[in-house]
């Protein structure tokens, strides 16, 4: 593997995977994956295609056999029949025979010219204009969706029906004039033949995207940055703006990696690579003023217009081009025209317009391709080709770099260049509903890095819907802000009125959190085509459920998400949502639910997010980040789901270069273990090595939804209690059921075992603790925003009480027992106690005081939302009464105190 491609480039197939008769080649690329060719006069395509680079597949054994004039191809899984291999294919001369079902029982029939029925669907070019699923129209400067039509989505490499063809017959070829040269954009002769691919995987999706990214490309890893927060708005910012932006981040202590300047960078005019003096009046110290604050940087490119007299580097390009075909090409008013089919063009645009750019520190180019997909040469779309063009010169100036462009999707393929840029929304609930589906699905065409306009581009977003918004931009490939140029329409978190600031500066820290994990699921799926997001079918292909829930996704092997997607219904402020669940353990850890399977109808507060783990589930993060920096991740992070055993294998590398394809990286495996009254984690010795890693560094664990520890041992040492998050001492969370361990420095140079001993609790005990008390403090708020000067009820402050039980029992764990069961025991009576004390509002002497009765109303909705909601089914006080020895001992203590 060259390191500057990270995928092989070998088009020409082994030649004993091929089989000529007749007119045909099949090559046989792998037992379900096979290359079929058809030409009269038997001149076959070895050349790479702007889709398919790479036909060097690893042999497998096929047995072919000539029957009269046909022929019939036999692998392991797949029977190719051709009844006349002198003519073309035809629903009666060509068909195959293939296993369907993943139990291997059921056998599935595929006959050329076959329309697929069950295609799964891949993805589109753009959402540009779109609202949900619909293409909109403009009229009087309006998107009006009645105008447009429903987006049409391509067809993907995976089907119900068990087939799947992909027609490669006019893709432009790539090809080289020599061996010194690169690959470039090459006509294909006209001679009527055939070339496609016949993917015969039945509903082993794993293996059929496995089996695909052998020749359309893998999905490369990109560089660590890409996975933080990337800052972007539609606006005309001033140099002293982003210092601005920059400061109000870091005062904030609120993550950040990437500024995108938006267009507004250039001189006036839709393409541009001149800095404006206006707003930039010396865009190098600004370059080095954001590169002082660890940032990198992305500009916005239209190279549409070509190059105009009025850049700097006008004449710089001319020479470069070569002045004869600058003057051939020029138009009356000197400008070059773009043409990405002409060598010499584009061997200029690189060094004069792009190079320098990047010497002085920009990083990313977003290529905002608009115009077209059409160029001179026939079938050749430009955005596809400059894609790979970007791509390619990126990793040509920095072999050891992982390379980076933004850009729109340009077809199979385009998978092998990220990152993806899906354009302008609307700014609708619709919008942001219809995104999770399209991006999971677009893991079908091996393209699961897309990059949304978290927010909407076009109208103003409400604050609710840019938090949620956010929310699924943390669980989504890459998590970008954007917005069209309006005054109303700002993307900075901390301008956002209370509380939606607090929860969407927490969606952006819990991206941050999750980048260890992200990194290291993408790099566990860059040999098997998998995606980061994929839609729940892939791991259940005969469960019909699996189907039908496009709203949620996997997010690596680990997590199940779904994102809130509907806004807050009536006085409960919970947003209703719907999740399937698959056979298993999970649990929500939103609201620490276990959830059954099947379909579950739930709701979220503003401030949670569905995600379900298995229980005993371990996610490695990263603590406390504002950047990710190369190297080491500075302060780890694990987070543990009691109720089960689990395991994870945390992949570590520089983040920044290819070293990774050379083996460069370190496997650290956790290991979670429950126990008869604890559980014991250990952290094997780190495996591997890279330039850069750092085998001593801190280290927080979470242990979610766990009784709290009476002694945590590491090694040897035993950790105090404190009630304080403290380096070498451990603490627990009472509101979240979370005990929360601090080490100040792992030695990962050898094996560490962390061992707890926990108070007993009845089992379920715990479960919906997290939401009931959320939700409690809010109706606390509630309750306590409408206090009145004079008591209006003996006990109205008994919700207060209640909802400080987390607290109490972060002050004091061992009192955890007889601080739940007063819990349990006091929810019937506050029902009680909220509607007396609404109704002795509502009939108040003072009338100022009547309103007041509509927010306790409101509370009480809000706790028999809870209880109906949260506690177990067929809730009672015997379901979670503590053992006795426990119980007694935490009462004694009560009537002590």
């Amino acid at each position: 593997m060259k390191p500057s491609t990270l995928f092989p480039t070998e088009p020409a197939a082994n030649p004993q995977a091929m089989a000529k008769v007749g007119g045909y080649r099949i090559t046989v690329l792998s037992s379900q994956l096979l290359r079929c060719e058809f030409s009269l006069d038997a001149h076959f395509e070895d050349r790479a295609t702007l889709s398919v680079l790479n036909r060097r597949t690893p042999l497998v054994e096929f047995d072919m056999k000539l029957v009269d004039s046909g022929f019939v191809l036999k692998t392991s899984d797949v029977t190719l029949t051709c009844t006349d291999a002198n003519v073309a294919p035809t629903a009666e001369t060509m068909f195959a025979e293939f296993t369907l079902d993943t139990a291997g029982k059921r056998r599935g029939r595929w006959r050329y010219g076959d329309v697929p029925s069950a295609n799964l669907g891949g993805t589109a070019r753009t959402l540009d204009g779109c609202d949900g699923g619909w293409h909109c129209a403009w009229k009087n400067n309006q998107i009006v969706r009645e105008l447009g039509k429903p987006l049409e989505i391509e067809p993907g490499l995976l089907s119900r029906d068990g087939w799947a063809l992909v027609d490669d017959s006019r893709t432009v070829l790539l090809d080289r004039a020599n061996k010194a040269e690169s690959l470039w954009c090459t006509p294909r002769p006209e001679r009527g033949a055939l070339d496609f691919y016949l993917l015969l995987h039945g509903r082993n999706y794993a293996k059929a995207l496995e089996d695909a990214a052998l020749i359309f490309g893998r999905q490369a890893l990109p560089p660590r940055y890409a996975f933080g927060y990337w800052f972007c708005r539609y606006w005309a910012y001033t140099d002293r703006d982003l210092e601005e932006l920059v400061e109000h981040h870091n005062r904030a202590h609120l993550p950040l990696d990437v500024v995108v300047i938006d267009m507004d960078w250039h001189q006036l005019g839709w393409t541009g690579y001149t800095w404006s003096k206006e707003f930039f009046p010396d865009h190098r110290e600004t370059l080095r003023h954001l590169k002082d604050h660890q940032l990198k940087i992305s500009l916005n490119l239209h190279p549409a217009d070509g190059v105009a007299k009025n850049e700097e580097r006008y004449l710089e390009f001319r020479k470069a081009m070569g002045e004869a075909n600058a003057k051939k090409a020029e138009t009356k008013d000197g400008r070059i025209p773009f043409d990405s089919t002409d060598p010499n063009y584009m061997r200029a645009y690189f060094s004069v317009l792009h190079h320098p750019l990047e010497q002085e520190g920009v990083d990313v180019w977003w290529m905002d391709w608009q115009q077209g997909q059409s160029s001179k040469i026939k079938n050749l779309d430009p955005l596809p080709w400059i894609n790979f063009l970007h791509y390619r010169d990126q990793a040509e100036q920095a072999p050891n770099k992982r390379p980076l462009v933004f850009t729109r999707y340009g077809g199979l393929g385009s998978g092998r260049q990220p990152i993806g840029f899906s354009g302008d929304t609307t700014s609708t609930w619709e919008s942001l509903a219809y995104q999770p589906g399209f991006t999971a699905k677009s893991a079908n065409v091996l393209f699961g890095h897309w990059s949304h306009d978290v927010g909407g581009h076009f109208s103003k977003p409400e604050p609710e819907l840019y938090v949620r918004w956010l929310q699924w931009g943390a669980y989504s490939p890459i998590l970008r802000t954007h917005s069209t140029k309006n005054p109303d329409n700002d993307r900075r978190v901390y301008a956002l009125p209370d509380p939606f600031r607090y929860v969407a500066e927490d969606a952006i820290r819990r991206r941050y959190e999750l980048v260890p994990y992200i990194a290291t699921e993408w790099r566990k799926l860059l040999t098997t085509g998998q995606s980061l997001l994929r839609p729940m079918y892939h791991q259940h292909p005969e469960t019909d459920d699996a189907y039908r829930c496009e709203h949620q996704y996997y997010f690596g092997s680990e997590m199940i998400v779904a994102p809130v997607v509907t806004p807050r219904q009536g006085d409960v402020e919970e947003a209703p949502y719907r999740v399937w669940v698959p056979e298993g353990s999970f649990i929500e850890t939103a609201t620490g639910q276990t959830l059954k399977a099947g379909w579950n109808e739930l709701s979220a507060l503003i401030d949670e997010v569905p995600v379900l783990v298995r229980k005993g589930a371990v996610i490695p993060g990263l603590f406390g980040a504002r950047r990710l920096l190369s190297g080491s991740y500075q302060h780890l992070l694990l987070d543990v789901w009691a109720g089960g055993n689990g395991s994870y294998t945390l992949v570590e590398d520089d983040g920044e270069t290819l070293g990774y394809a050379r083996g460069e990286e370190v496997q650290i495996h956790i290991e979670h273990r429950e126990e008869v009254g604890g559980r014991t984690l250990t952290i094997s010795k780190a495996a591997g090595a890279f330039k850069g890693f750092k085998p001593t560094r801190p280290l927080r664990i979470r242990i979610h939804q766990a009784a709290p520890p009476s002694s945590v041992e590491v090694g040897k040492q035993k950790l105090p209690l404190s009630h304080r998050s403290r380096a070498d001492h451990f603490s627990y969370d009472g509101d979240t059921a979370t005990t929360i361990i601090d080490l100040a420095s792992l030695d990962l140079r050898q094996e560490t075992r962390i061992a707890l001993r926990e108070y007993p609790l009845a089992k379920g005990a715990l479960e919906g603790l997290p939401g009931l008390l959320r939700r409690l403090k809010r109706a606390m708020q509630k309750t306590l925003e409408i206090s009145y000067y004079l008591p209006v009820h003996a006990e109205e402050r008994l919700c207060a009480l209640l909802a400080q039980t987390g607290n109490r029992i972060s002050r004091r764990p061992e009192t955890i027992a007889a601080e739940l069961e007063r819990l349990h025991q006091s929810l019937p009576r506050l029902e009680q106690v909220l509607k007396e004390h609404q109704d002795a509002l509502a009939t108040h002497q003072d009338a100022p005081a009547r309103p007041k009765a509509n927010e306790v109303f409101r509370a009480r909705r809000i706790v028999e939302s809870a209880v109906k909601g949260l506690l177990p089914a067929g809730y009672s006080l015997s379901t979670v009464r503590t053992p006795r020895r426990a119980r007694s001992t935490s009462v004694a203590r009560r009537k002590r105190s």
